[in-house]
C-alpha cells in the first residue's frame, strides 16, 4: 500500500498507510493515528487528523469520515498503528500544530 510522510511542527515525520476507506477490512481493529485528507497536486492536505484505541471502530461507528468527504471533499484516509497512547496523543498534536486541519479544534 502506498506510504505518505507528514511532518508535524516540531519538525517530526510520522509515515502513514494510504488505506481503502471504503473497504473494512483494510483498516486496523488497533491503536493509532489516523488522517482524512484531500488529494491535490502538492500532496494530501490533512483535514483532520484523530486517533483511536480502535482505529476500525472509530471510523465505522462515528460520522468523522462522512463529515470529512462531504464538507470537506476528503477522498484519502491514511492510517499510523500505535498502540502507546501518550505516543499518539503528541503525534495527534504535533499534526494539527503544523497544519490546522479545519475539523480540529
Amino acid at each position: 500500500m502506498p506510504q505518505f510522510s507528514f511532518i508535524g511542527d516540531s519538525g517530526n515525520t510520522y509515515t502513514y498507510v494510504l488505506t481503502d476507506p471504503n473497504g473494512p477490512g483494510t483498516i486496523t481493529p488497533q491503536g493509532g493515528n489516523y488522517i482524512f485528507a484531500r488529494g491535490g497536486s502538492a500532496g494530501p492536505r490533512i483535514v483532520y487528523a484523530g486517533q483511536a484505541d480502535n482505529i476500525l471502530h472509530e471510523i465505522i461507528s462515528t460520522t468523522l469520515w462522512n463529515e470529512a468527504r462531504q464538507a470537506h471533499h476528503a477522498d484519502l484516509l491514511y492510517v499510523h498503528p500505535q498502540l502507546n497512547l501518550s505516543a499518539r496523543l503528541s503525534e495527534q498534536a504535533d499534526l494539527v500544530a503544523g497544519h490546522h486541519p479545519p475539523m480540529n479544534p
